[in-house]
């Protein structure tokens, strides 16, 4: 389906695009202000990535443009959320790609959340500007980021389900040995995931504008620097730099006021999302999340 379309078909450049010493990279805002408020207090002025769905509850037209206005500072990659918005027919829908095992509800209702979104007075064409993919350099090692995966757009090939299979993890060695990358930081499942492979790294940060875990509620964002950040959750070395899972502990109060202003009780996305945001119906236990060679921090 999607991806057979070429516009998901992931290519990442043959250089550097950015040379930093920190890199914050961010993906499944979902629209929460409120995250992207706390991540712009705490990375402090340093280069912040946005790889996709940073659109998605900002379903009116003031809350879209804060969206964008608070994220102007940064770089924004296309994920499917923004690449279907700017496409002006919906042969592909909200491009979610969700797979087999995905509930027929969560499939039917993204639908229904991607039209109305669309349906709001915003110029959708600034994503034609965007790119979907970014290569880093940071601190010297090469960092690939993109929404899916390193095939395709929405790809699901870093959810849990896939990783599961020992053929997976081999593809992925794989593919990090025919290329220059150290890493890859992905997002689109929303289901946090981290693996140190030994010389390579792949970093899903699940999802920075909802909560990803039973235990506690926090959003999560990957942050690459030479130095260690105290609200880590997750931390690993490669060549003397760490690549870290950081929490991202927004205003719950403000955010959860703010869905609820947008969307009503009963609406496709309280159906979906609202158990999330309240915290008692994430996916995961933190514990679940690292599939090795990564220290639980927190």
């Amino acid at each position: 389906m999607q991806n057979c379309d070429l516009s998901y078909k992931v290519v990442f450049a043959k250089n550097p695009e950015l040379i930093t010493d920190e890199l914050w990279i961010a993906g499944g805002v979902y629209g929460n202000i409120y995250a992207i408020e706390k991540l712009n207090e705490i990375a402090n002025d340093k280069d912040i990535v946005y790889n996709g769905d940073l659109h998605w509850f900002d379903a009116n037209e003031n809350c879209f443009f804060e969206v964008e206005n608070l994220t102007k500072n940064s770089i924004k990659l296309n994920g499917n959320v923004e690449l279907e918005l700017a496409r002006k027919d919906d042969e592909f829908g909200c491009g979610c790609n969700y797979p087999e095992w995905e509930e027929e509800i969560i499939v039917k209702n993204a639908e229904i959340i991607h039209q109305r979104l669309k349906n709001i007075k915003a110029d959708f064409s600034i994503f034609n500007k965007r790119k979907t993919t970014l290569f880093a350099n940071v601190c010297g090692l090469n960092v690939a980021i993109t929404h899916g995966d390193e095939k395709t757009l929405n790809g699901w090939g870093f959810d849990h389900e896939v990783l599961a299979k020992d053929e997976r993890i081999l593809e992925i060695k794989n593919w990090f040995s025919k290329t220059k990358f150290d890493v890859i930081a992905t997002t689109h499942t929303c289901k946090a995931v981290v693996m140190n492979l030994g010389q390579n790294v792949f970093i899903n940060n699940g999802s920075t504008g909802m909560p990803n875990f039973s235990e506690f509620i926090t959003g999560l964002a990957t942050r690459i620097s030479t130095t260690k950040h105290d609200k880590a959750l997750y931390r690993t070395k490669l060549k003397d730099v760490y690549i870290e899972l950081v929490m991202i502990k927004y205003n719950r109060k403000k955010f959860l006021s703010y869905f609820d202003e947008l969307w009503e009780e009963g609406s496709a996305a309280a159906i979906s999302y609202k158990e999330r945001i309240l915290g008692y119906g994430c996916p995961l236990s933190y514990k679940d999340i690292n599939l090795g060679g990564f220290e639980e921090v927190f």
